[in-house]
């Protein structure tokens, strides 16, 4: 990843954070599948981008986790 693409991830991040009121190291995580998104957070994220939450979070039905949708 070259540094401003790094450093427009990093902003997107936190500014997703102070819109929603969750930590960016929250955001993180769940975006490199490091944990699951609780439902409240899958559901605060629909709210926030407007669109379905299968839109933005895909089931991975072969390992059961929630996976960041393409």
């Amino acid at each position: 990843m070259s540094p401003m693409l790094a450093l427009y991830v990093v902003t997107a991040q936190k500014q997703l954070a102070m819109d929603t009121g969750y930590d960016p190291r929250t955001i993180r995580r769940v975006e490199l599948g490091e944990c699951c998104p609780s439902a409240e957070f899958m559901f605060d994220m629909s709210d926030y981008f407007g669109v379905p939450i299968e839109e933005i979070f895909a089931l991975d039905k072969s390992t059961e986790s929630v996976q960041r949708g393409k």
